[in-house]
């Protein structure tokens, strides 16, 4: 669609007019769910922060910034490292998928105990962290159904994405703000 050539505009042709012309409306699906996704991560992206402030330590911060720093590093030096061994590359191909998984385990794993945590102090009922589990299914399903659509995720697993979408939902992080404000008032 977009290129350093020639443009096939004719004279007077709009560029929504060219859109229309040769795009289907499985392409249209596709940048409607990528527009999504990046509304999604912007989302995550706000709401993964918001617990650190109302903790009131900001040495939490520091070392939260440290220990995702080390972690993106390792990642990188592990691709860069895996360019050169070819065995390396596809033990790191194959475990991806697993890695996903033990993510979303320990995240799942992190969200019983936060919402247990809150239960126990009195921020939620037995029927909030019900809604707060189906939303987070109802949501987990939407991203999955996005994820489906984009023609470069037709390659990966099925488990890969299934993993991916519960991932990006930020569940843990929105139940933690309460109890880090409560925590910051009473020390």
């Amino acid at each position: 669609l977009f290129s350093l050539g020639r443009n096939s505009f004719g004279h007077g042709q709009s560029f929504a007019a060219h859109v229309m012309e040769f795009a289907t409306g499985r392409h249209v699906l596709q940048w409607i769910g990528l527009a999504a996704l990046i509304l999604i991560g912007s989302w995550r992206q706000i709401a993964q922060s918001i617990y650190l402030p109302m903790y009131g330590r900001p040495y939490a911060s520091h070392v939260l910034n440290v220990l995702s720093f080390l972690g993106l590093m390792t990642v990188v030096g592990l691709a860069y490292w895996s360019m050169d061994h070819a065995r390396l590359r596809h033990f790191l191909m194959a475990a991806v998928p697993w890695t996903v998984i033990g993510i979303v385990a320990l995240k799942v794993i992190a969200a019983a105990f936060v919402l247990r945590a809150s239960r126990r102090i009195g921020f939620l009922r037995n029927n909030e962290i019900l809604l707060i589990a189906i939303a987070w299914i109802v949501l987990s399903a939407a991203i999955l159904a996005i994820l489906l659509s984009l023609r470069w995720t037709r390659t990966a697993p099925l488990k890969t994405l299934i993993a991916g979408a519960i991932a990006l939902v930020p569940v843990t992080r929105l139940a933690l703000a309460p109890l880090a404000h409560n925590a910051n008032r009473h020390r």
